[in-house]
């Protein structure tokens, strides 16, 4: 009976043994230190700036060659520009007091003038009445042709443009026109200079005097 307890105790002793052995063990474990790989240095962070690099100066205006030096190559200089030409004078104004032709070819003239006119279907007669004639006439005589064309162009509008547009569109005729005016207003002018005041109204109330007051209100637009 005694013997049974005895072997109980004999049993637990080996078993206290071995855990006692692998408590310390594992103490062991934990106690002994973990070598762990050295880790990497970090490298330090460096701020960078962006500068913008500094505009290129701007280049040298190219000098100009001295006149006669050829220019680099070897090429011939470029030619100096041509000067403008200068505007063309504007056409002298007409001059109605310079004489010009023989009697004989303002003779001519004057039936050329007068005929042109007529096939027109103008008719200076009918209209420049012997009033309107004579106060022209009296212009004439006081050395004031102007206010004598505006008399003209007052009592014959239409026929006085329509005069014009025609002498303006034919050479011929306006060569024709300005010639006659210029030699009767130089006679008119010869004859108001001596006083011959009834001399210029006789003159200026014959077919040849109302063709030429026509044609001084139409060409003196041009002069």
């Amino acid at each position: 009976m005694k013997a049974g307890p005895r072997r109980r105790r004999h049993k637990v002793g080996p078993i206290l043994g071995s855990l006692i052995a692998h408590g310390l063990i594992l103490a062991l474990i934990i106690a002994a230190p973990v070598e762990r790989p050295p880790l990497a240095p970090v490298p330090p962070v460096v701020e960078v700036m962006l500068v913008e690099p500094p505009a290129p100066p701007p280049p040298p205006p190219p000098s100009e060659p001295a006149p006669g030096d050829a220019p680099a190559g070897g090429s011939e200089p470029a030619p100096a520009p041509k000067p403008e030409p200068a505007p063309a004078a504007p056409a002298a104004p007409l001059e109605l007091n310079a004489a010009i032709g023989t009697p004989e070819e303002i003779d001519a003239l004057a039936g050329r003038v007068t005929s042109a006119i007529r096939r027109m279907g103008v008719d200076p007669n009918a209209l420049l009445p012997r009033p309107r004639v004579e106060e022209a006439a009296q212009a004439f005589a006081g050395h004031d042709p102007a206010r004598a064309r505006q008399i003209v162009r007052r009592v014959a509008p239409a026929a006085v443009r329509s005069v014009s547009r025609r002498v303006l569109s034919d050479d011929a005729l306006r060569v024709d026109a300005e010639a006659y005016v210029r030699a009767f207003a130089h006679g008119l002018k010869l004859q108001a200079e001596r006083g011959d005041a009834e001399d210029v109204q006789m003159r200026l109330a014959t077919d040849e005097g109302r063709a030429f007051m026509l044609l001084d209100a139409a060409v003196g637009d041009l002069s």
